[in-house]
């Protein structure tokens, strides 16, 4: 698999015809994962001389779409061998990923879009996590409504009546 950044969108590439758990499905998880961890909103993927997805590589594909919606980001395929585009079509890949005819085309659907995460929403992280340490702690009052916790003592009353019956 093979690497570059074209303003601003990284570019991933397969080097070989079959991805499968054991060629290429690893490699493709890794460098996905790598790409979000550090920030990357645009990813297009080059599929030129992709012949064959097996069930893993399909995994890690839906796994890396899933992951770039869910940080506001775009994910699209180019180079699309006519075989691979049908059976993707047949799978009903092809309603929600972006499949371009070229390089070109997949960088002009990024234009608008933002090519990296800003670093504001890993402030909202790593507040809302020392806020759970402290709330953990005693340190901060709960901020959730008592109403919201009448459910699991009504079930502790219920559960300590059994007990008492018993």
């Amino acid at each position: 698999m093979h690497e570059r950044t074209r303003e601003g969108i990284l570019i991933l590439g397969f080097s070989t015809p079959r991805i499968t758990a054991s060629n290429g499905s690893y490699t493709f998880e890794r460098a996905m994962r790598d790409a979000t961890e550090h920030g990357q909103l645009a990813v297009a993927i080059d599929m030129a001389g992709v012949e064959y997805l097996d069930s893993s590589a399909l995994r890690v594909l839906w796994s890396a779409y899933r992951n770039m919606i869910c940080q506001h980001g775009h994910l699209c395929l180019f180079h699309v061998a006519p075989a691979l585009y049908e059976f993707l079509d047949q799978l009903v890949v092809t309603e929600f990923l972006e499949i371009c005819s070229d390089e070109d085309e997949a960088v002009a659907r990024f234009e608008d879009r933002p090519k990296r995460r800003r670093i504001g929403s890993r402030l909202w992280w790593a507040f809302t996590h020392a806020y759970s340490f402290a709330y953990s702690r005693g340190l901060v009052k709960n901020r959730r409504r008592e109403g919201d916790r009448r459910h699991i003592n009504e079930r502790r009353e219920r559960s300590d009546r059994r007990d008492m019956a018993a």
